[in-house]
């Protein structure tokens, strides 16, 4: 939980993302059935995990937002399916309606078409680390199944930003570090890694944040650019997942990419659509080279004090918002600067199985990095940086910019 400046600083980008995204959509109408929690005993092909904080993009319409959208998009994705089910826990906002309550916080199956009820508590901060990891808990022991994916859902703000702003609590916010411990917590009793582990959030498929997740998951789904309020398409995702209910992790987080990114270039004409898959278990060695890459460049940071020429260059590559910046760039910038930087950049491509992008973000990697380049707000920012870096040679070269003042 985090409550600072950042979500400040979010505020415009998420308007722009609730504006330009939202598509007004039909009046919640979908009868939530009563029923039980989940039947432990009963294993399903797929479970799909989604944790929805809906914050003002749901309570922008005070009958219908967007998570609402989407849960009757995984409604209609399920009709006549017995082997994939959603399971959905809602707070966050400010809303009292069929899917989300400003007073408590909900939970709800959905499976064959319909939306179960099956748990109502008290009010929980959804940027909390808590919240996070009892779901996960819940979840996986409560329904299990042969696959199991998490989807986290509302806004971003990439790996400074973090994700899950609960409009109830002051924009409390999940930090990397929280999302780690959560998932750290929840999957120690887990027998096997997660099929998937996706960001239907502004700016997240940073490296720091696929950094974090290894140990959890095969895969990891985001984007490095924002996302429209309509998110994820879940009727062409779960009507898929219904249909080939035998789909191994990695086709089934391909179709979620594909899905959304059809989805996104058909309503919108944007220059700013960008979805990537990322093979965590390859992220483990491409790690490990990263980590020497950074050494070389910690060796010679002492050059980069007067490197005008470096910064420019990074500068003028854009970044996508909250001080990110695509991970081949960098690598390709620093390349003259250290050694085995194009190796590196070929890995990453290895690494990256999907990455697609509109317009000027056509050839960017699918990967992002956190580079402070206007420095740091306050000693919070500082320390959060420190505590996500990736490697402490990059914290020391990070602290060669002579604006930077931070200690590897």
């Amino acid at each position: 939980m985090k409550r600072s400046l950042t979500a400040t600083l979010l505020s415009t980008a998420l308007t722009l993302s609730l504006i330009g995204g939202v598509i007004p959509g039909e009046v919640c109408n979908a009868a939530t059935i009563p029923g039980s929690v989940g039947d432990s005993e009963e294993e399903y092909k797929w479970t799909v995990l989604c944790y929805f904080c809906g914050s003002d993009l749901e309570s922008w319409d005070e009958e219908c937002g967007c998570a609402s959208e989407d849960i009757i998009e995984m409604m209609d994705a399920t009709t006549g399916c017995d082997d994939v089910r959603f399971v959905v826990r809602t707070g966050g906002s400010d809303c009292d309606h069929e899917y989300f309550k400003n007073d408590s916080t909900l939970t709800f199956v959905i499976e064959n078409g319909e939306a179960t009820s099956v748990g109502k508590t008290e009010l929980r901060d959804m940027g909390e680390t808590d919240t996070l990891k009892d779901f996960l808990k819940y979840g996986v022991e409560m329904y299990p199944a042969e696959h199991t994916a998490v989807i986290l859902w509302n806004h971003g703000g990439g790996a400074m930003g973090g994700c899950c702003y609960d409009e109830l609590f002051e924009d409390s916010h999940l930090t990397l570090p929280e999302m780690r411990d959560a998932f750290d917590e929840a999957c120690a009793g887990y027998d096997k890694k997660l099929d998937f582990i996706a960001y239907d959030c502004c700016n997240m498929a940073c490296l720091e944040l696929a950094n974090i997740l290894t140990p959890y998951a095969d895969y990891f789904i985001a984007s490095q650019e924002t996302m429209p309020g309509t998110g994820f398409d879940y009727v062409g995702f779960g009507s898929y997942l219904c249909e080939h209910s035998d789909s191994d992790a990695e086709t089934a987080g391909l179709k979620l990419c594909e899905c959304y990114w059809q989805e996104g270039i058909d309503l919108y004409d944007s220059d700013g659509i960008t979805v990537s898959m990322t093979d965590l278990n390859a992220m483990e060695e491409f790690m490990v080279d990263f980590r020497e890459f950074c050494e070389g460049l910690s060796d010679v940071s002492g050059r980069f004090e007067g490197q005008d020429d470096f910064i420019d260059e990074l500068g003028a590559s854009g970044d996508f918002g909250f001080g990110t910046y695509d991970l081949a760039t960098f690598l390709d910038i620093c390349a003259p600067y250290t050694t085995d930087g194009e190796e590196l950049s070929s890995e990453l491509e290895r690494t990256v199985i999907y990455a697609q992008g509109t317009g000027s973000r056509g050839s960017y990697s699918g990967l992002s990095i956190y580079i402070p380049m206007f420095g740091f707000f306050d000693d919070e920012e500082k320390e959060l940086f420190s505590e996500i870096c990736v490697d402490r040679h990059f914290l020391k070269f990070v602290g060669s910019m002579p604006w930077i003042d931070i200690a590897a």
